[in-house]
């Protein structure tokens, strides 16, 4: 969302990828403690020092929370894991909502699980990208224009 937003007008679409409404409430409720000691110590003290999320977020110009609104201008998919506790599903529904409702897709199963897959999604993904973004917008090798 942070991307959409500074670019603007030059996006023609944006699909993200497990992506959740705030960073503070993704610190805050995710299930990071086992990924990374620097982030469960962050994540400890989000929740013992009980951060005031609407101060925080008027002071976050770049938070997902603030940004998700510019997606509305511009053709958005986004792939959510509805069992996603690593970006609990919770935030997820934040993004969605503060987006404006765009095209959603729900994958059963959690983060991992949404990642390791995505395989599966290249080709929709792709085409999702040269209908929404026009023809071309997806070169041979399958990256994007």
């Amino acid at each position: 969302p942070a991307t959409a937003a500074l670019l603007g007008e030059r996006l023609s679409a944006v699909v993200i990828l497990g992506g959740g409404g705030s960073v503070l409430g993704v610190m805050r409720d995710g299930a990071i403690d086992g990924i990374n000691d620097d982030l469960a110590e962050v994540r400890w003290r989000l929740r013992s020092a009980r951060v005031d999320a609407e101060r925080y977020h008027a002071r976050s110009a770049l938070d997902p929370f603030v940004t998700a609104p510019a997606l509305a201008r511009v053709p958005t998919l986004l792939v959510q894991a509805s069992g996603d506790q690593i970006v609990p599903a919770t935030w997820g529904d934040v993004l969605w909502e503060r987006a404006g409702r765009p095209e959603r897709w729900l994958r059963r199963g959690g983060h991992y699980v949404l990642f390791l897959t995505m395989g599966e999604l290249a080709g929709p993904v792709a085409a999702w990208v040269e209908g929404a973004a026009g023809e071309g917008a997806v070169d041979t090798s399958g990256g994007v224009r």
